[in-house]
């Protein structure tokens, strides 16, 4: 009898591998056609809605409240392990020092490690992480990549959602103009 449920149980085990490799494999396909496809998707943002003040760390383990305003301002939602994030974040950061684009970049990541690797080392100025994991909630993020125009007052004007062609000249026009 014991035997008997033993092989139920190595089945069952066996099944819900499969099944978990298969969802994986989805995923990641699915995640790869995400990739940069050349457009731009924005939103304008309607309203007077004020940019939320976030919680961010620095490479150096500073902590700062993070406010907007200013200057315009790119705050940039990623992640490490995204695809589309890793494939676009090189374009956005030229786009930001070659037209001089203020630019923050939050990683969602838990933890310096894998921002640290994905840089090889050498995180850019730009970037900092989302403290407490609550930074992308404030902004209402849906999707990572997502992207946020604040103007000089620290309202929200615009949303990129999704990876998008940072070298576009729509994408520059719209940001400069």
């Amino acid at each position: 009898m014991q035997l008997r449920n033993l092989g139920r149980v190595a089945m069952a085990l066996i099944g819900l591998a499969i099944l978990q490799g298969a969802l994986f494999f989805v995923y990641r396909s699915r995640e790869n056609v995400r990739a940069v496809q050349g457009t731009v998707h924005f939103e304008d943002i309607r309203g007077r809605i004020q940019a939320p003040a976030v919680r961010v760390e620095h490479v150096d383990g500073r902590v700062d409240l993070l406010a907007a305003a200013g200057a315009p301002t790119l705050v940039h939602f990623w992640v490490t392990w995204c695809p589309p994030c890793r494939q676009e974040l090189p374009l956005l950061l030229q786009l930001s020092r070659s037209r001089g684009i203020r630019l923050i970049t939050i990683a969602t990541d838990l933890r310096w490690t894998s921002v640290r690797a994905f840089f090889r080392g050498r995180i850019p100025p730009e970037v900092v992480r989302d403290v407490d994991g609550r930074a992308h909630e404030a902004y209402g993020v849906t999707t990572l990549p997502d992207t946020y125009l604040v103007g000089p007052d620290g309202l929200l004007l615009l949303r990129f959602a999704g990876a998008q062609d940072w070298s576009a000249p729509e994408v520059v026009n719209r940001l400069i103009h």
